[in-house]
């Protein structure tokens, strides 16, 4: 699904090394969300769980169900199939060679304060370099980004992806959740992941 790799490319861009002297907000409390993804292709839904910079995404495509451990204190990520009960592990850095080099870095802009969903929010602008993508962030008091509008240059056309967060629950995580589930096999095969 092309939505799903914009999606993933715009957050590797993002949220990858070479920020700005001026850096995003992170998140100061644990919670849960469900995360609209929505742009030309259609929208989706993901799960999302988030504790201490770790992340867990559940998502289900075409009646398959996968979930995405990302563990930056790690340097790693997980890709979990629940149909099989096997898993894929990926290094930050492979994941970012894989979806395409960042440039550099991107320029981050402090635009104010905005009401989303009831929520003050500071809002962000975010401007790659090479102006190859860009958009906006928002994120509430505890530093969680509840929406974020980007666009990017994909070839020779622009894509648009809205993401929201829904029915937002701060509290405590399970630590299992950002875990290999026992009896999980690793996924023969792929050199280099």
């Amino acid at each position: 699904m092309r939505t799903i790799g914009l999606f993933s490319f715009l957050l590797l861009w993002f949220f990858s090394k070479g920020l700005s002297a001026l850096e995003l907000p992170v998140p100061r409390v644990e919670y849960s969300a469900i995360r609209e993804v929505q742009s030309a292709q259609g929208s989706f839904q993901q799960k999302l769980f988030f504790a201490s910079g770790k992340e867990r995404l559940e998502m289900a495509f075409e009646n398959m169900k996968m979930i995405l451990i990302q563990r930056p204190d790690k340097k790693l990520a997980w890709q979990l199939m629940p149909m099989v009960n096997m898993y894929s592990t990926i290094t930050m850095d492979k994941g970012r060679e894989i979806s395409g080099t960042p440039p550099d870095n991107v320029s981050i802009e402090l635009l104010g304060e905005e009401n989303i969903n009831g929520q003050i929010c500071k809002k962000y602008k975010l401007l790659m370099k090479d102006k190859s993508a860009g958009g906006y962030i928002w994120f509430n008091e505890q530093n969680i980004a509840v929406k974020m509008d980007f666009v990017a240059v994909m070839g020779k056309g622009r894509e648009r992806v809205n993401i929201q967060l829904k029915d937002l629950q701060v509290g405590k995580q399970d630590p299992t959740l950002f875990e290999i589930p026992s009896g999980y096999l690793a996924m023969p095969g792929i050199p280099g992941f």
